[in-house]
């Protein structure tokens, strides 16, 4: 059984926290390559399974990578995640899907491309002192920024910039990122594994590693957790990998994101998680992922 782990330009032998990954499926019987999602004529159906893992620079060339995903889907092979769930999680507004049944996240002001309005504007109408602003196709908080609205002035050229480029949306900002930190909750075939608590750098709001952020081991408690498995419980499967992040207000669980294509997954900080990747891809070879 032959599996691609895909991976982007950057990271052509994986991350170091997926590289060993190539171990544990070998210890399954099965032999793992690192494959760049992008990469030129790879014979995609020459692999029993693609399992997405470290395309970070997808965001950058969304209609490529949208194009890609129609081909691994039509080539035969299985892939994980499944391609209706990667194309859903591709833009930011299944949290819009996902509030509309039910689960709690962030208010949001959701703009399309090109639509004709100010960011003072958007402020005043939703009531919001202070916000975040980002693009609905995003990572690595990728034009990601924080505003008050008393200087929203300052920042119309860039907001119309962003709105030039594609859809964006407005979330209320949550103080609890700075205070609390910011849960990921890694689930692996369907099943909780592990959490790791994110906390910005000083001074930032940005909890990823390339904005200084760091992440630690942490145990959720019962209520997290359990708020966490509702969400999960909603994504369409089967599926080998999600990680749920979300902050806690008085003790609701508010979703921020739901990664499904290619997030880091923290498999260092539990390192028998490794492992169950690879059961868990043993265990769904009997579910095709397409």
């Amino acid at each position: 059984m032959r599996i691609a782990l895909v991976t982007s330009a950057e990271f052509p032998s994986l991350t170091d926290d997926d590289r060993p990954l190539i171990q544990a499926v070998g210890r399954g019987g099965a032999i793992a390559v690192p494959v760049c999602w992008n990469g030129l004529g790879i014979a995609w159906n020459d692999f029993d399974s693609i399992v997405l893992r470290s395309c970070w620079d997808y965001h950058l060339q969304p209609g490529e990578f949208s194009n890609w995903i129609e081909r691994i889907a039509s080539s035969g092979a299985t892939v994980w995640n499944p391609p209706p769930l990667l194309r859903w999680n591709m833009d930011k507004r299944y949290l819009d899907a996902l509030a509309e049944r039910g689960v709690p996240v962030p208010p949001t002001v959701w703009l399309r491309k090109g639509e004709p309005v100010s960011l003072g504007e958007t402020l005043s109408r939703a009531g919001w002192a202070h916000a975040v602003v980002k693009p609905t196709v995003s990572a690595a908080a990728m034009d990601t920024w924080r505003v008050r609205a008393i200087r929203a002035e300052e920042l119309e050229a860039d907001f119309s910039a962003l709105l030039g480029r594609g859809d964006v949306m407005v979330q209320r900002f949550v103080d609890e990122v700075i205070q609390d930190g910011e849960w990921s909750l890694v689930f692996i075939a369907g099943e909780y594994s592990h959490a790791v608590i994110k906390r910005p750098l000083a001074g930032d709001f940005r909890v990823q590693p390339q904005h200084g952020g760091c992440a630690a081991s942490a145990v959720p408690t019962d209520s997290v957790l359990a708020q966490a498995c509702r969400i999960a419980s909603q994504l369409p499967g089967p599926w080998l990998f999600a990680r749920v992040d979300g902050i806690v207000v008085a003790g609701v669980f508010l979703l921020m994101e739901v990664e499904c294509i290619e997030p880091r997954l923290y498999l260092g900080t539990h390192p028998d998680s490794y492992d169950r990747i690879t059961e868990g891809l043993t265990s769904l070879a009997k579910k095709p992922g397409t």
